[in-house]
């Protein structure tokens, strides 16, 4: 009866074992599988941020710029500091009033201890294309 007993718990290890290589198998040569929402849309995630506000005030020292800006509709005390990698004061340069600036959301690169953003765009906003209530 013991003989029994133990060639089933084997035949069931062995059995469990079969499964488990069979079916948890994982390959490097496929493509994966877009990821689809209930929507059967495949998910996305942007990389950007953006701010719409004005600056304020901003300095550089050629390795990364750091640029104050006060966002808008905001209470007046209220400032970001966003911080780009190497000198893009020049992509500033003109432009006041509204701006909308886009940045790469995750922080790429450090400058010394400090992390920094790569700058996508800057556009100024004319009081024209706002929109009003």
């Amino acid at each position: 009866m013991k003989k029994i007993a133990s060639l089933v718990i084997i035949a069931a290890l062995v059995w469990f074992l079969f499964c488990v290589f069979t079916v948890s198998h994982g390959s490097t040569t496929q493509d994966p599988e877009p990821h689809v929402n209930p929507f059967g849309l495949s998910d996305y995630t942007n990389p950007n941020a953006y701010v719409l506000g004005f600056k304020y005030d901003g300095y550089t020292d050629k390795a990364l710029t750091v640029i104050q800006i006060r966002p808008y509709n905001t209470v007046l005390v209220h400032d970001e500091m966003l911080v780009f990698c190497g000198d893009v004061t020049s992509r500033f340069t003109g432009k006041t009033g509204t701006l909308a600036i886009t940045y790469h959301r995750v922080a790429h690169r450090l400058v010394g201890n400090l992390a920094c953003h790569d700058l996508v765009s800057v556009f100024e906003i004319s009081e024209a294309s706002e929109v009003q209530p």
